[in-house]
């Protein structure tokens, strides 16, 4: 200013870009300065707003973004409310989607709510979760359901964790995923169930060997003939008298 002994540096939010003034001017709205003895002030951040005068890019607060229509922004109220299935994290230049797993059921969200034990969301920017279905489980946070292991079922939906997935029991089996076991083959398999099989651990029915179908069929003719000769002896016995 006139009078002045020294040199008075332009303020944080005010600049001058020529020699011999009297005075420094202030950041238009949309742009900031954060520094003294500026000669220029720089536009305002992505997801943030400026008046003028701005000494620092002011962010929009958690759950708004910046509004894409607008050139500039000078208040918050400018910043639109992020919509449910998105988040907006303090200055947030647009939303963002809800990742898998996670989701928001309503608007203005600061960060997406991960799914429930028992439920899974596999699409991004989703406002709910999705529950299992039987023969599976979800585990909190999940983007998938998990199959239950083979030689397991469950026909529960909204199975929490793969504790609850039961193991077959003798005389049947269960491919991976079950909600339901299924019945062992009649003839040329065994199904010993998961806690006795130490080959398929209940997912698939056994072959039954050669050998073993051989010496079971020897077996069964070997009891009917038995029960013939005995019925037979009966009979004769009883003529006899």
């Amino acid at each position: 200013p006139v009078g002045s002994e020294m040199e008075t540096p332009c303020a944080p939010g005010t600049y001058n870009a020529l020699e011999r003034q009297e005075r420094c001017t202030k950041c238009a709205e949309g742009t900031y300065q954060d520094e003294e003895r500026a000669t220029a002030c720089m536009g305002c951040i992505p997801g943030s707003y400026c008046p003028a005068g701005s000494s620092t890019s002011l962010p929009c607060p958690s759950g708004t973004h910046q509004d894409p229509s607008l050139e500039i922004m000078t208040s918050a109220e400018q910043c639109i409310d992020c919509k449910a299935g998105s988040s907006c994290s303090v200055g947030s230049p647009a939303p963002f989607p809800c990742a898998p797993g996670t989701y928001a059921d309503s608007d203005r969200q600061a960060i997406c709510t991960s799914c429930e034990s028992g439920k899974y969301q596999d699409e991004p920017g989703q406002t709910v979760c999705r529950t299992c279905v039987p023969g599976y489980y979800c585990k909190e946070g999940g983007s998938a359901q998990v199959p239950c292991p083979a030689g397991t079922y469950s026909p529960e939906t909204g199975l929490k964790d793969v504790g609850r997935c039961m193991d077959v029991a003798a005389g049947f089996w269960a491919p991976l995923g079950s909600a339901q076991p299924k019945e062992c083959p009649p003839t040329g398999f065994r199904c010993p169930g998961r806690a006795f099989d130490k080959k398929a651990y209940g997912g698939e029915p056994i072959l039954v060997d050669a050998g073993s179908a051989r010496e079971k069929m020897t077996l069964e003719q070997d009891v009917k003939r038995v029960s013939g000769e005995l019925v037979l002896d009966a009979a004769v016995e009883s003529f006899d008298e």
